[in-house]
């Protein structure tokens, strides 16, 4: 077997686990969060005031990360099915590397909104 071969193997299945994972834990913030809104839901501030614009802001931030997720993640099965990389080795790192840039956009975010 080519190294190039088994490079796209171990690529893929590496990735699959990260998906996993990923929407796992995607999932449980999103409980997390539902739930904290549920039980502050009388005591939220206005959108209008920094606290809500900032709330609004992350919330629209995390929605734009797991939709932005989709297509990598539709890409990886791909990848998955087919046993192999291939030419989509390039389009899986530019993926990973958008959605660390985001989340570390998201993070900053929600650490301004937990501190101030």
């Amino acid at each position: 077997m080519e190294r190039r071969e088994r490079y796209g193997e171990y690529a893929v299945a590496v990735a699959a686990g990260y998906e996993r994972l990923f929407w796992g834990a995607a999932g449980v913030a999103v409980m997390t969060g539902v739930g904290n809104l549920g039980a502050l839901a009388p005591g939220l501030p206005p959108s209008d005031s920094a606290w809500g614009l900032a709330l609004t802001v992350k919330l629209a931030g995390v929605l734009g990360l797991l939709l932005g997720s989709v297509p990598r993640t539709l890409l990886v099965a791909r990848c998955d099915a087919a046993g192999t990389v291939g030419d989509g080795v390039r389009t899986l790192r530019r993926g990973y590397g958008a959605t660390a840039l985001y989340l570390t956009g998201v993070l900053a975010l929600a650490e301004v909104l937990a501190h101030g």
